[in-house]
């Protein structure tokens, strides 16, 4: 970046730099949005350039990419380019879901401190039941989430576990993927040719 005082190029870590650009994700289009294709503002340039090639799948920042390396690619400014973490289960290959996930149980617990030790009777249960669905519903009509289920277990609800004291809620909701690799089919056809002549009668 370039340093105003000293009036030069300043190298820096781009760990920094990317933890600034995730936040600004989160404030623009929220914490469920992926912070990959976003530009970084005031970066001059790196210290190791990446090759990138749009629409190359073997050009080395796709590569680091496929070993699930996130890396910074120059495309009509610099940009952050990768979405995924270093999990080796596919269901928590992507960030966005991970940080969904993270921040939704955050919320549910923090929201729900109200419901320790309370009693346990059935206003109880439909009233943490209903909390629950409206936090969910939130994020839904926000578009963090698609949609979602919020229901009591009735099967580990059973009347020992509510003797000690333990209540089971499942909370179901499917997350919002990055469109990580989108796909354009193109094809010339000469299906509407005949409208030339059509449009002449």
């Amino acid at each position: 970046y370039w340093d105003t005082i000293d009036s030069a190029t300043v190298d820096a870590p781009a760990s920094a730099w990317t933890a600034g650009l995730f936040a600004w994700t989160d404030a623009e289009y929220g914490f469920w949005a992926s912070p990959s294709n976003k530009e970084y503002v005031g970066v001059t340039g790196t210290t190791r350039s990446v090759e990138y090639l749009d629409g190359d799948e073997t050009c080395r920042a796709n590569l680091l990419n496929n070993a699930k390396i996130a890396t910074i690619i120059r495309d009509d400014g610099y940009r952050l380019w990768g979405n995924r973490t270093l999990s080796s289960d596919p269901k928590w290959a992507f960030v966005t879901r991970v940080r969904t996930m993270d921040i939704v149980m955050d919320a549910i617990q923090y929201g729900h401190k109200w419901a320790v030790d309370r009693s346990i009777t059935a206003t109880y249960v439909k009233d943490v039941t209903e909390g629950l669905q409206a936090f969910m519903r939130d994020l839904k009509n926000q578009g963090a989430i698609i949609n979602f289920e919020v229901y009591a277990d009735a099967e580990l609800n059973t009347a020992s576990q509510l003797e000690q004291g333990k209540v089971y809620w499942n909370i179901r909701f499917t997350d919002v993927p990055p469109a990580e690799n989108p796909n354009f089919r193109v094809e010339v056809t000469n299906q509407w040719l005949t409208e030339v002549i059509d449009s002449a009668a």
